[in-house]
């Protein structure tokens, strides 16, 4: 077993043991409550050490929730208010009814889009629109491209497949209506590549949405990077997205109310909707992983951005970035160890962010091997071990260079340095001896 450890603000805030078996994972969760001074809350998950203590902790920053604010935009007069084109989506943002919910909606009959200043609002909900004109098509994509949240959805003014060419962004996309001769069961089908959105919702409903209904709008696109929210058997997707500048734009192939299928009564409805507005929130901050990059949104129209990053190991840096465009976000590429990272907006309106980073997720999957299973492993080759990086070049060092060859050279040299003289003395001895031998004869016969 270990201890689970919740920390914020510096302080443990609360622990929990857990037995989590080598190579196993384990949901678990832990509460507290923090208080703070500016806008974010740093801390920390961690495991009690073990062998790979690098691998025991995960960072995070929170920024303080405020309200959410989300405009609902009704495409036409209702009779009764159960009828209403948003009356599903605003019990769906607050279920319970709160008199101060953290996401406060605001409704509106189509005629006023115009006129609404919408970048007070996170989210834009529009419910069975009529026909659309370019100059309102323009206002929605400008302000999914600054940064806010864009949904469309169809109903029984069918105005919304033509009305699809005035947004440039959705060029690329064909809206076909479907009407069944009766009522039918939809089963979502997931993604082949689901996105956050989908996984998300999965962890919360356990199991696939199915409802009943006898219309649905058929979503198809030739071109574009569209990302689908489920399929259905249907043959099209509950819903698809595109990104939009800092915002996105989300299109929903059923009706916000029951005109065209009872989804609005289904939970997947109410878990959707709740993701997608907090979503917008997560666009400008969250957790990072160890060398990628962060997203800085910045409103004003500059394209640079004087910042000073402060990051986990105390080093300060002044940086400027800079962008092409206004419309994109700055992109900060500067997270090379785990921890907590600050950074100082030096501008009109200076301001103060915080990002977490962590080691990927995968990294999660290592595990420590002893010196014995390492050598063992690659057996008969020499296993050659390093404990710092100076040890390790001195071990590739002398596998790549070998040992100095110097001295081997200078014996070598005087080994052949004395061979030569004595093969030098020899051949000479071996010339002259018999010119010695036959004068000393002659000598001897005198």
């Amino acid at each position: 077993g270990t201890v689970l450890r919740l920390h914020l603000q510096g302080r443990e805030a609360a622990q929990k043991a857990i037995t989590l078996a080598p190579g196993a994972s384990l949901d678990e969760s832990l509460r507290a409550e923090v208080n703070v001074d500016g806008n974010f809350a740093l801390g920390k998950v961690s495991l009690d050490t073990d062998p790979l203590a690098a691998d025991n902790v995960r960072f995070f920053a929170l920024e303080r929730r405020e309200q959410i604010n989300v405009l609902l935009v009704n495409g036409s007069a209702a009779a009764l208010p159960e009828e209403a084109d948003t009356f599903y989506l605003r019990h769906a943002l607050n279920p319970q009814n709160l008199p101060s919910p953290l996401i406060r909606t605001k409704v509106i009959e189509w005629g006023r889009v115009p006129a609404v200043e919408l970048s007070r609002y996170q989210a834009v909900f529009v419910a069975n629109p009529p026909l659309i004109n370019a100059a309102t098509a323009l206002k929605l994509e400008l302000y999914a491209e600054q940064g806010g949240i864009l949904a469309l959805y169809p109903g029984l003014n069918g105005a919304l497949p033509p009305s699809i060419a005035q947004f440039q962004s959705l060029a690329g996309l064909r809206l076909t209506a479907q009407v069944f001769p009766r009522t039918r069961k939809f089963k979502a089908i997931k993604s082949t590549d689901p996105g956050e959105m989908e996984r998300e919702s999965m962890n919360i409903l356990k199991k696939l949405p199915a409802f009943q209904g006898s219309r649905c709008l058929l979503l198809r696109f030739d071109e574009g990077e569209f990302n689908n929210y489920f399929e259905t058997d249907a043959g099209t997707a509950l819903l698809l997205s595109i990104r939009k500048g800092r915002g996105e734009i989300w299109l929903s192939s059923q009706s916000a109310n029951r005109a065209w299928s009872d989804w609005p009564l289904h939970p997947s409805f109410v878990v959707f909707h709740q993701l997608l507005v907090r979503r917008n929130r997560q666009l400008k901050t969250g957790s990072l992983e160890v060398g990628s990059g962060a997203e800085i949104p910045w409103a004003a129209e500059s394209l640079k951005l004087q910042i000073t990053l402060f990051s986990p190991d105390g080093k300060r840096e002044n940086l400027t970035l800079t962008r092409q465009d206004p419309a994109q976000n700055f992109i900060l590429q500067r997270f090379p160890m785990p921890g907590h990272y600050r950074i100082n907006i030096l501008e009109q309106n200076p301001e103060t962010r915080y990002f977490a980073a962590n080691f990927p997720a995968p990294e999660s999957l290592l595990a420590p091997v002893s010196p014995a299973e390492i050598e063992a492993q690659f057996a008969p080759a020499t296993v050659y071990q390093s404990e710092d990086l100076k040890q390790q070049k001195g071990l590739l060092a002398g596998m790549t260079h070998g040992h100095g060859l110097w001295p081997y050279l200078l014996l070598a040299a005087f080994l052949l340095g004395i061979a030569e003289e004595i093969f030098a003395n020899f051949r000479s001895w071996s010339r002259g001896a018999p010119e010695a031998l036959k004068e000393l004869l002659k000598r001897r016969r005198a």
